[in-house]
């Protein structure tokens, strides 16, 4: 019967990464990608249903049509 492992396990340690992180994206890209979104939350909207979620969403001001909800990008920004 075998009591060690196949293959010896590295004793736990941290890792750090010296290098930092790698920014795939630029400040304006993010800003893009983030405008983007806001349109399709206001004038697609999002399909929920649940009525009890439906429900919160027009609790806090999003325009409830059905089960389509869009929420206004104020609302997104106060929140």
């Amino acid at each position: 019967m075998r009591t060690q492992p196949v293959v010896r396990q590295l004793p736990w340690r941290t890792v750090r990464n010296h290098h930092g992180t790698l920014a795939i994206l630029t400040d304006d890209q993010i800003d893009r990608i983030h405008q983007a979104s806001l349109r399709v939350l206001e004038d697609l909207g999002i399909e929920l249903w649940n009525a009890k979620a439906r429900d919160l969403f027009k609790k806090a001001g999003a325009k409830v049509e059905g089960e389509t909800v869009r929420v206004g990008r104020d609302l997104i920004e106060a929140m």
